[in-house]
């Protein structure tokens, strides 16, 4: 049988800090020597240079934390991703966001695809919106571990998810958001046609949600993308007053030389809420 053995932290999956990625995970591990293998490689991970930077950013004591080891069944998915039960990206809470790739989660969680985003109405739990990049590499089961592969052919441009997918998925989101009362980051596989929730997480850095703030002008989009990807926190009254605008007119300015776009309203960057937004009309 093949199992993921993985690692979970007494400080990991708290809701003021995730700890998501920073200790180690195996994949597809067969055989009794080569999971205690794993396991001693997951107890050491928990003095990564990486691990120990991120618990010393969050102010938690080295001989605070202990680390347990999981072994699960390995689900042999044909897809998988990540749902957020609320938009990580507005702070919309009536809005889910679902990222999903073919293969493994493992290239998502790694960040080896660009997956497909599909944000979805909590009340109908339709999509409201797509993203479909053309997907070039998938994670898949190897005969003693994992590894990157092309993406077929006929499922490059594909979508992973159909709207009745995305609708069985939303319910099953929305079901363990109402169970920890709060919005949660979950990872979910799909094999066989079937769903498997192999982890939920509190999400820890969600924006205020934008439908009171103040928008700078009538009809547009404000989205955390471009120049405000760079700075997730809400800034000072003087970067807001002095280094914004700069910004703003410096991407307008490269917008005119590449794409001859010479609109100076097409495009704002404004401080909302003390948060920098890109503004689109």
């Amino acid at each position: 049988m093949a199992v993921a053995v993985r690692s979970s932290a007494t400080a990991e999956d708290l809701p003021e800090a995730s700890f998501a990625g920073q200790q180690d995970t195996y994949l597809n591990i067969r055989g009794e020597q080569a999971v205690l293998e794993a396991v001693k490689r997951c107890w050491a991970s928990l003095w990564t240079a990486r691990a120990m930077a991120y618990r010393a950013r969050q102010n938690i004591a080295p001989d605070e934390v202990a680390l347990a080891v999981v072994i699960q069944e390995l689900v042999f998915a044909d897809a998988a991703g990540v749902m957020f039960t609320a938009n990580p990206v507005t702070g919309r809470l009536d809005e889910l966001m679902i990222t999903a790739a073919w293969g493994l989660g493992e290239a998502i969680v790694s960040g080896a695809v660009t997956p497909d985003t599909i944000t979805v109405s909590k009340s109908t739990q339709r999509p409201v919106r797509r993203k479909r990049p053309k997907k070039r590499s998938m994670t898949v089961r190897t005969e003693t571990s994992t590894s990157e592969q092309p993406v077929p052919e006929r499922l490059k441009k594909a979508q992973v998810l159909n709207n009745a997918r995305v609708k069985e998925l939303a319910r099953l989101g929305l079901a363990i958001e109402e169970l920890y009362a709060r919005p949660m980051d979950i990872e979910w596989t799909l094999a066989g046609g079937k769903f498997a929730i192999v982890q939920a997480r509190p999400v820890t850095a969600l924006p205020e949600p934008p439908l009171d703030w103040p928008v700078p002008a009538p009809k547009v989009m404000l989205a955390r993308g471009s120049f405000a990807e760079f700075l997730p926190d809400p800034v000072s009254p003087l970067f807001g007053t002095l280094a914004v605008p700069l910004a703003g007119k410096a991407s307008l300015a490269m917008m005119r030389n590449i794409g001859g776009i010479d609109d100076p309203d097409s495009y704002l960057v404004a401080v909302v809420n003390g948060y920098v937004i890109s503004v689109l009309k």
